[in-house]
C-alpha cells in the first residue's frame, strides 16, 4: 500500500520534470533556430548595410557571404544589398577609367595648346614668345650659344608686286626649307625676320652659308629686286651669347651683324667672332 503510494506520488513529479525538460528543450531549439534562420541574417543585412553607408562596397560584396544560411526576406534584402554593392563597384570603376581617360585627354590638350600657344599660325615654326624663353635659357644655362637672326632680302616690294597671299607662300616654303635643312629650332621672329639659336660647337657660319644657299636653290622669283640675282634671298647675322647679359643685348649684337650683311651686298653671312667652343 505504501509502494502504491510512493507512486502516486512520484509519478506526476516525474511527468512535471518531463513537461519541464521538453519546454527548455523546445525553447533551446526554439532559440537556436531564432539566432541561425533570423537574428544572424538580420544582423548580417545590418552589417552589410552599415558596410554600404560606409561605401565600403568591396567589404560589404565579401562579407561573410560563405556562413550566411538566410532565407525569405531576409535573403532578398541582402542579395539586394550585395547586387547594389557589386553596381557601386562597377560604376565606381568604370568613372575611375572615365577620369583617368579624360585626365590624360586633357594633359594632351593642354600639351597641344602650349604647343599651339609657341607656334607662328603661318609658317608653322617656332614664334617670339618660344624664342624669348628659349633664348633665356640659353643664356641662363651658361653654354655657349651663337644667335642667328635673318631678313628675306627686299621682301616688301616682292609683296607689292606679287601680291601678299605670294608673300605667304614665299614665307612658307623658306621656313619650311628652313626647317628641313636644321635640327635646330627655327624661330619665325617677326615679318619676315627668323632666328636660330645655334651651339657653339657647330661651324657656324658654314652651317648658314649652307642654309643661305638653300634659300637660293628654292628659286622663289622675285624680279623687281635691285640685286643682280632675281630670286628671294636671305642675309644673316650671327653673334654670340654671353652668360647672364640681357636677351637684348644678344639681340641687338646679331642684328648688328645682319646690318652688316645687308650692307655688303645682301645675300651673304655675317659673324661675329668671340666664343671659344665648348
Amino acid at each position: 500500500m505504501s509502494e502504491i503510494r510512493k507512486q502516486a506520488v512520484e509519478l506526476p513529479i516525474r511527468l512535471v520534470a518531463a513537461g519541464v525538460g521538453l519546454v527548455i528543450l523546445i525553447l533551446l531549439m526554439t532559440y537556436w533556430l531564432i539566432q541561425r534562420e533570423i537574428s544572424k541574417p538580420l544582423h548580417e543585412v545590418a552589417t552589410v548595410a552599415s558596410l554600404m553607408g560606409q561605401r565600403n562596397y568591396q567589404e560589404a560584396l565579401s562579407h561573410r557571404a560563405a556562413s550566411i544560411k538566410a532565407r525569405g526576406e531576409v535573403k532578398q534584402a541582402l542579395d539586394a544589398f550585395k547586387t547594389m554593392a557589386a553596381r557601386f563597384i562597377s560604376a565606381q570603376t568604370e568613372l575611375e577609367q572615365q577620369v583617368e581617360s579624360r585626365t590624360a585627354e586633357l594633359a594632351e590638350a593642354n600639351k597641344q595648346l602650349d604647343a599651339l600657344a609657341h607656334m607662328d599660325g603661318l609658317t608653322g615654326l617656332f614664334n617670339r614668345r618660344a624664342f624669348d624663353k628659349d633664348l633665356n635659357a640659353a643664356i641662363e644655362s651658361g653654354k655657349s650659344y651663337y644667335l642667328m637672326m635673318a631678313d628675306i632680302d627686299e621682301f616688301k616690294p616682292y609683296n607689292d608686286n606679287y601680291g601678299h597671299e605670294a608673300g605667304d607662300r614665299a614665307l612658307k616654303k623658306i621656313a619650311d626649307c628652313l626647317r628641313d635643312k636644321t635640327p635646330l629650332k627655327v624661330y619665325r621672329y617677326g615679318g619676315e625676320e627668323f632666328a636660330i639659336i645655334i651651339p657653339a660647337a657647330e661651324s657656324v657660319e658654314q652651317k648658314l652659308n649652307e642654309l643661305r644657299d638653300a634659300i637660293v636653290e628654292l628659286t622663289i622669283t622675285h624680279e623687281y629686286k635691285q640685286a643682280d640675282l632675281p630670286v628671294l634671298t636671305l642675309s644673316m647675322g650671327a653673334a654670340p651669347v654671353e652668360a647672364n647679359e640681357a636677351a637684348a643685348d644678344a639681340i641687338r649684337r646679331a642684328d648688328r651683324q645682319l646690318y652688316k650683311a645687308k650692307n655688303a651686298g645682301r645675300n651673304c653671312v655675317c659673324v661675329q667672332e668671340g666664343i671659344v667652343d665648348s
